[in-house]
Parts: structure tokens; sequence; C-alpha cells
């Protein structure tokens, strides 16, 4: 893991994961030991059919655990995985550091600039520069 610490969104490690039950989240990696990819704040990517329109939104995957907690995956139970653009990124980063709620991701919301991001907390995340594939 890198000893920089990251200020813009395109560089920071977060990715969309697709697991062997079907669940896809969105998390921060953190980094990654051998089969286990060590993640912080995973988000469960929810998805409603209604009136032949889909609206996406963001849930807890860990309801319980505590928000500094790492959660720990293994590699087995992943089936594809993908970076995200810089504006799921941010939505995903309100959902979390901000605890503001992201109903439809797909819905006109302020850009975040780096001023307006918290320090601490983007500083607290490091890239691993490590790919998961």
């Amino acid at each position: 893991m890198s000893d920089k610490d990251y200020t813009s969104l395109e560089d920071l490690d977060i990715q969309h994961f697709k697991l062997n039950d079907g669940c896809e989240i969105i998390a921060y990696i953190n980094s990654i030991e051998k089969h286990i990819i060590l993640v912080e704040r995973p988000m469960l990517l929810n998805q409603i059919h209604n009136n032949g329109m889909e609206t996406y939104f963001f849930t807890k995957y860990m309801p319980f655990a505590e928000v500094d907690t790492l959660i720990k995956i293994n590699s087995s139970n992943i089936v594809a995985t993908s970076p995200l653009s810089d504006d799921i990124k941010e939505r995903y980063i309100r959902a979390t550091i901000y605890n503001k709620p992201v109903d439809d991701i797909g819905n006109e919301m302020s850009p975040l600039d780096n001023t307006s991001l918290p320090n601490e907390d983007l500083l607290s995340m490091k890239s691993s520069s490590k790919c998961v594939h």
C-alpha cells in the first residue's frame, strides 16, 4: 500500500463488486492480502423497477458493523469487479462519509470539489495500487 494520501476522486480505489450470491457492492479497497480483499464502508447497490424505470440506491452492506471496521471479502466470492466513474465515486462518498441518502444514482447532484471533501476521511483512504480482477 502506498504511503501517499490522495485527495482527488480519480485516485481513490473504489470499485464495484459482483458477488457470487448475486449481491453487488461498492467499496473502497483498503488493501489486498493474498485471497482476502479488505474493504472500507461497503455499500450494497439496490435496484427497483417501477413503471419501466430503474432506480438505484445504496444501503449499508453490513449494517451492524462498526463504521471503521475493515470488512474481509474472500476473492473466491467475487464474480466480477469494475472501477467506477468519478460521479459514482462521488455518490458513494456522499452516502458513506456525509451520511446523506442517495436514493437515485441518476439524480442530479451538485458536484463535489476537493475543498468540499472531508480531508480527514479521505486521508484515511489510501490507494492500494492493486487492481482486483
